[in-house]
């Protein structure tokens, strides 16, 4: 049985001095792979079992008979105890002494309970900054749907307990393809020795200093892996473990071997909505952590020569890039060939569980053609080979399931093998542009008569067939086609994909943004607003149980404003009523804030008074400073977006003539009804407002990003 740490009974000082202290010399001299990892978990066990208490071995802890409240200290518990012992004895006997005593140390407790409350709140405002989880994990008490389901339905059937953890682990096994990938690397060499790329992709030795800088971006609060090894006691103790560490990590890309150990992973069912049935709930894995921060530096190693040879189209799992310049690309494109006259047909497909079913031997072949050497094609099969997983659920396990296709989920290079994967998919487009975010995929084209509509079917024809050739299939049914325009008459043209009509629609919500046919974005505000507002009624009953206003503030930020500025560059509103319509909310708030601060209501106080006052800006006004820095760091690298950075245009001053300042950015010419949403033109207005006010602003391109400054509140 896999030990479960607790540690919060951690001698942390005994801990890493035995750590510190530890003999890894059995594991160092040890040329076997599996052999190293076992001793060094063996020793790893030993240390950690001698100074932290299993939850296994100390029953009163595992399964409590009481779950108490955090704030309920030992005096309220012990009172607790007397109190329903006389409640239980006057139930029995009926005597009037136990009533007594009963209603004593009932009044008395509730009294307790009062300022154990409030000292444990107060202990939570005052480290808000220093311990933001135990803040965040009180929030969440305090919904009324933080309860996990303890019933589930599957296949018809009502399950609970260990039942539901195998009906899950039934369930996310069947996704997996059942035929077992031959994974030889040799032969994949040799299929794709044809096409292979004149680069080379191999692993160099692993370093001190590798180890340590992928160590320092780990997050402490991470959940243990099947091993339960914390992530704060490898990052804290990472000097006394990274002899065998590195020992481990050389040993095993020398080898071309990946440990077993490290093949499993842990499963949690997180529903997809409200629902009870197990198919409406996706599976979050979790590694173990050494495995974790062994695929932290292959993934760095392997990114850094793989970068510039992924397909522009790609946006998903590469550094500088986003949703949002996903649809930077989309919007302003389609926006140029509306405002040519043109309408613009595009379809957005839909893989079926794509990181789970892609092919194994596939993959290795693609990863050949991609220039990968021989050594690193065996480590990546080694990798592949054998993985399993086991299923979660509260204290309930399942057996471990082989993961027999599919890229793993839950790691660092699974995403980057992905995008290898379908990095060849915009390659068979002759006419279509095409966009893709990890697994999502639209392709689009202007439209000017039916010969395009054609084009545009040929393209979606390649798509399917590349499909079947990759063993990576489509849900048909949740494809989707839309046309973008603003002309009296448009050309609807009907699609089909592998010959299955593709439906056609008015509106689609692609990466969490809604898209109506004039891409005016009035359904995405109206949508956000709705979502907006009825948070915030959650978020001042929240921020009601703290004295603190910053508490008030850190709730609007996390759960009001990042739904009104997620990807408000995109969809950001230019329409004086939406405009209002945003802009409400936050006076709402803001007024709220403003008599928690000043303790009286600000009726008739003027609302950019109010804003001010409690230390926020303007929506309006976040948005063109969020937009100006996009598109600055856009000049400095620090985003990565060809096509949005191919646009930007700059006034290059001449000489002659009355001397005169001159705007900073040259703006595309486009007509005025699009002029106003593409994001391009409205980066150039707020950055010329800002020129024009400030005479020692200046774009230095050639610097690395850096923001120092910005809104009030912008944090």
């Amino acid at each position: 049985m896999v030990p479960t740490y607790l540690t919060a009974y951690l001698p942390a000082y005994c801990l890493y001095t035995s750590l510190a202290h530890a003999d890894w010399t059995d594991v160092i001299s040890s040329t076997s792979v599996d052999l190293s990892v076992d001793l060094f978990y063996s020793k790893l066990n030993n240390i950690l079992g001698k100074h932290v208490p299993d939850r296994n071995e100390c029953p009163n802890v595992s399964s409590p008979k009481r779950q108490y409240p955090p704030w309920f200290d030992a005096e309220i518990k012990s009172k607790l105890k007397i109190k329903y012992f006389h409640l239980k004895k006057f139930k029995l006997f009926g005597l009037s002494f136990n009533l007594e005593v009963y209603k004593y140390y009932r009044s008395h407790i509730k009294e307790l309970i009062s300022k154990a409350h409030k000292t444990y709140i107060e202990g939570i405002e005052r480290n808000i900054c220093i311990d933001p989880s135990t803040f965040w994990k009180y929030v969440k008490g305090l919904k009324k749907d933080s309860k996990t389901n303890a019933e589930f339905t599957y296949n018809g059937v009502t399950v609970s307990g260990q039942e539901a953890a195998d009906a899950f682990a039934d369930y996310f096994s069947s996704v997996f393809v059942a035929r077992v990938p031959r994974l030889d690397a040799d032969d994949a060499a040799r299929a794709a020795a044809a096409t292979a790329a004149p680069l080379t992709v191999s692993i160099s030795t692993i370093t001190e200093k590798d180890i340590r800088d992928s160590v320092r971006g780990f997050n402490t609060a991470a959940a243990p892996g099947p091993d339960a090894v914390p992530t704060f006691l490898v990052k804290d103790c990472i000097h006394a473990l990274i002899k065998p560490l590195l020992h481990l990590y050389n040993l095993a890309v020398q080898s071309c071997e990946y440990p077993t150990a490290w093949k499993l992973s842990r499963v949690t069912p997180v529903p997809k909505s409200s629902s009870i049935n197990v198919p409406e709930h996706r599976p979050i894995a979790v590694l173990s952590v050494f495995a974790k921060l062994f695929e932290h530096i292959l993934n760095k190693q392997i990114t850094r020569q793989i970068e510039p040879y992924l397909d522009d189209s790609q946006h998903g799992f590469r550094v500088g890039r986003s949703a949002t310049t996903n649809h930077i690309c989309f919007v302003d494109s389609t926006l140029s060939e509306m405002d040519a006259g043109y309408q613009v047909d595009t379809a957005f497909f839909d893989f079926r569980k794509a990181f789970d079913v892609v092919n194994n031997d596939l993959l290795l072949i693609k990863l050949a053609s991609f220039g990968f050497d021989t050594g690193l094609l065996k480590f990546i099969a080694s990798y592949l080979a054998n993985r399993r997983q086991y299923v979660k659920l509260g204290p309930y396990c399942s057996d471990d399931y082989h993961t027999r296709s599919g890229v793993s989920q839950g790691s660092t290079i699974g995403p980057t093998l992905f995008a290898l994967m379908v990095n060849d998919l915009p390659k068979v487009l002759q006419v279509c542009k095409c966009l893709m975010y990890a697994d999502d995929l639209k392709i689009y084209t202007s439209i000017k008569s039916t010969v395009d509509c054609e084009s545009l079917q040929q393209d979606i024809d390649a798509i399917g067939h590349w499909s079947e050739l990759n063993d990576m299939n489509f849900n048909v049914d949740k494809c989707r086609v839309m046309t973008f325009g603003r002309l009296q008459s448009l050309v609807e043209q009907s699609y089909t994909l592998l010959g299955c009509p593709i439906q056609r629609v008015e509106e689609i919500r692609d990466l969490g943004v809604l898209l109506d046919p004039q891409l005016s974005f009035r359904n995405q505000i109206l949508a956000c607003c709705k979502s907006a507002n009825k948070t915030l009624g959650y978020v001042m009953r929240t921020a009601s149980h703290f004295s603190d206003t910053r508490v008030a503030m850190v709730l609007y930020n996390s759960f009001v404003r990042s739904k009104l500025e997620f990807d408000a560059i995109t969809w950001g509103p230019y329409e004086a009523k939406y405009i209002v319509m945003m802009e409400r909310l936050q006076r709402k708030f803001a007024r709220y804030l403003f008599r928690r601060v000043y303790g009286y209501y600000p009726f008739l106080y003027p609302s950019l008074f109010v804003i001010g006052m409690v230390g926020m800006e303007t929506l309006e006004v976040r948005r063109a400073v969020h937009t100006v820095v996009h598109y600055l760091r856009l000049l400095r690298g620090g985003v990565d977006n060809p096509a949005a950075l191919s646009g930007v245009g700059l006034w290059a001053p001449t000489r002659g003539g009355r001397p005169r300042r001159a705007a900073c950015a040259r703006p595309p010419a486009l007509a005025p009804v699009v002029e106003v949403t593409t994001p391009a033109r409205r980066c150039y207005w707020a950055n010329n407002a800002i020129w024009a006010r400030k005479k020692n602003y200046k774009w230095e391109i050639s610097a690395p990003f850096q923001c120092s400054e910005g809104p009030r509140g912008l944090g």
